[in-house]
This record gives C-alpha cells, sequence and structure tokens, in this order.
C-alpha cells in the first residue's frame, strides 16, 4: 500500500491587492475547494496562513465558507503554519512561537469546532533544529521539510517507511521529485501529469520501482495552493478538473490518500540528521552552505540590511508588547515575499513591505530611529527603478 500525502499550501502576502485576491480566488481557491466539497472521495491536507484569512475574508469570503464546510465534512486536513510567512529558522524563537500561535489563533475564530493541528508546515519548508523548540510549545508534533538538502547530505534515498526524526520531533519529508513533476507542468516531460490518474498510476509504479512491488510506505506531496487556476490557467485552463477528480478515484488497494497524523500511527520516527534547507534550495547550493538562497544570501545585496532593518524593528515591537499597532506592524513586516522578490528581480515588489518599519520605527530610541533610517535609506535606494 502506498499512502499519499496530498498537500496544498495557501498564502498571500498583507501587501497583496484586492484585484489580486479576487482573481485568485476565481482561478484557483474556489473551484479547487468546490471540487474537493463535492467529490465522495476527496481528501486533501491545507495549511492557510492568517495573512490569507483576513483579505480572503474582506474579498471573497465565500472561500472561507467553503473551507468550512470542506472540513465539516472531513474533506480537508487542516495543518497549521506561520501567520505572516516568515522564514522561520531566521527567524528569533519568540516570534517563531508567536507566529504559530497567531496561525492558530486564526483558525480558532473562524473553524468551528476546533482541534489544534498537531502538524505545521514551515513556509517555503524553510527548516532548521531551530524551529523545533517552539513548534513544541505551540502544541505541534511534526513538521515538514524537503528531502532535497536531506539527499544531498546523506547521499540516500529519502525516508519511505519510517519518519525523519530530530530530538526526537517528526519531521517529514517532501517529495521534491514528485511534487515538482506537478508544479513543474510547463516541461514537456511532465505535461502528461496533468491527468491526475496518470500521476497517480506512475506514482505508484515509482514506488514500486524504488522498494519493490509489495512495498508498503507513503509519499508526502506538497505544492502551492495556486499551482493548481492561477498558475496554469494558460497552458492547462482546466487542470483542477483533469487532476484531482481522477486522482480521488485512483484510490484503491494500492493507494490510499492520507494525512501526516493517521502516518505517525502506522510508521515509526527514527533520530537521524536533518539538514537546514527549504523546498527552494537546491543540492549544490546547501553543498555550498547557502541554507535559504531566496531569503539570505551573502551575495544579494538586500539580504543583509534588510535581516538588521528586521531585527532592529522587531526589537522595538517587543518593547511596545502592550501598543496592539506597533505589534501588529511587527508580525507583518517579516512576511517572506520582500527578499525573495528582490531575487526575483521584483524590486517593486521587494519594497511594498517597507512602510511597516517606517510605522514602527518612531517609537524606537534616538539610536534606533538613526540607523533604522539609514537601512531604510540603503533597502529604498536598492529597490529604486
Amino acid at each position: 500500500m502506498l499512502n499519499l500525502v496530498f498537500g496544498l499550501h495557501l498564502y498571500q502576502p498583507p501587501t497583496q491587492t484586492s484585484g489580486v485576491i479576487k482573481q485568485i480566488a476565481a482561478e484557483s481557491y474556489r473551484p479547487l475547494l468546490k471540487v474537493i466539497h463535492d467529490h465522495p472521495r476527496a481528501y486533501v491536507c491545507v495549511d492557510i496562513a492568517a495573512s490569507a484569512l483576513e483579505l480572503l475574508e474582506v474579498h471573497a469570503p465565500d472561500v472561507i465558507d467553503l473551507m468550512h464546510e470542506c472540513l465539516e465534512r472531513k474533506k480537508l486536513f487542516l495543518v497549521n503554519t506561520a501567520a505572516f510567512h516568515p522564514i522561520l529558522p531566521l527567524l528569533r524563537r519568540s516570534e517563531i512561537e508567536r507566529q504559530l500561535c497567531l496561525n492558530i489563533g486564526a483558525y480558532e475564530q473562524r473553524f468551528k469546532p476546533f482541534v489544534v493541528p498537531r502538524g505545521c508546515f514551515l513556509p517555503e519548508m524553510a527548516y532548521s533544529s531551530q524551529v523545533i523548540q517552539p513548534l513544541r510549545r505551540s502544541w505541534a508534533r511534526w513538521t515538514m521539510t524537503d528531502d532535497d538538502p536531506y539527499q544531498a547530505l546523506h547521499n540516500q534515498k529519502p525516508p519511505f517507511n519510517w519518519i525523519a526524526g530530530d530530538q526526537g520531533f517528526s519531521v517529514f519529508l517532501r517529495s521534491n521529485l514528485w511534487s515538482n513533476r506537478i508544479s513543474l507542468f510547463n516541461k514537456p516531460e511532465n505535461r502528461k501529469y496533468a491527468d491526475g490518474r496518470v500521476f497517480a498510476n506512475e506514482l505508484c509504479a515509482g514506488v514500486r520501482e524504488w522498494q519493490g512491488p509489495n512495498a508498503d510506505g507513503y509519499v508526502v506531496v506538497w505544492l502551492d495552493f495556486e499551482t493548481f487556476g492561477h498558475h496554469s490557467h494558460k497552458d492547462f485552463p482546466n487542470l483542477i478538473h483533469t487532476f484531482f477528480p481522477p486522482l480521488f478515484d485512483a484510490q484503491s488497494d494500492a493507494l490510499r490518500l492520507t494525512d501526516p497524523d493517521a502516518l505517525k500511527v502506522c510508521y515509526p520516527t527514527k533520530e537521524t540528521v536533518i539538514p537546514a534547507g527549504s523546498w527552494s534550495t537546491t543540492p549544490q547550493q546547501w553543498l555550498a552552505g547557502n541554507y535559504f538562497p531566496m531569503w539570505d544570501d551573502k551575495n544579494v545585496q538586500y539580504h543583509a540590511p534588510w535581516w538588521k532593518m528586521v531585527n532592529l524593528a522587531l526589537d522595538i515591537a517587543q518593547r511596545h508588547a502592550r501598543d496592539p499597532r506597533i505589534r501588529r506592524l511587527g508580525d507583518k513586516m517579516v512576511y517572506s515575499c520582500q527578499p525573495w522578490q528582490y531575487v526575483q528581480g521584483n524590486k517593486h515588489l521587494a519594497r511594498l513591505g517597507l512602510p511597516y518599519f517606517e510605522q514602527v520605527l518612531p517609537s524606537g530610541t534616538q539610536n534606533e530611529q538613526d540607523e533604522g533610517r539609514r537601512l531604510l535609506d540603503a533597502l529604498y535606494e536598492l529597490t529604486r527603478e
């Protein structure tokens, strides 16, 4: 039996516009949730950032209603994540825990009856051992990261019938190979996987070749929600319908859709070395010690001053913990799109979060204000077009 965990990550930055939210809701969220809602054998894991929930509540509230109905019908399995999508291994531990607890609060406010999720999706699957203690303190019992860095370190295939453990904490390894066969539909060799049954059949065949004909184990596939619809509408306008219903129907004695909670009951957790990295870290980058290349690369001019600005502004926000306006700005300003967009060459998007820092600075000391102004000037100059 192959146990397949199929997960979707739903996030939007707090700076996202109304028009874009409505477009993505129409192209991805609404139609895919409707398929999940209506199909009798649907079962999908999902993590939803609070920043996205807040925007959907204003611009597409029916999407949240659909989520709620899917959860009530047990078609969705809810997983926690960080509220405003920071890169957790690069954040101070107190803020990691705060981001995770804020997201639990966002779930509790919108989805009732509510049970605290036992698992947590790390934004960008960015992992290091630093996140384990905050995860435990936010009631999590498992998390996941990408298997490429693991294979780069160990030079071997990832676990199949056991779960990687770090300090006794379960860390599932998402299959980079099988996830990218879906997300990279633009590659000619991947176009056939637009058919969910082809994907299911070839996944089972690949596992038999890897583990043997009677193998019993699991594979984790996790993708951005927008992969289906928003990112694929030009090349595969009907992807949601050609992929998901056939995948749901392909369940048999050989393939079952499940969730990580169920896997923890079936398979042991064994201590191993789980390297730092993300789902954007290539083996070559990992071997060069560049574990988070899209967010903390010493060769990217924007990254170092941005992180200095983050930490200075967090010092101010933490001292003003009783000021809800300042504290909320501190929560929002760490969202991960800013350094990522700079690497992508989208300077105008990389600067969208800088006003959050500007609004926090006046509450700092004179030295903090002077240093913050210097950093902001540098960041605005780097993002000038």
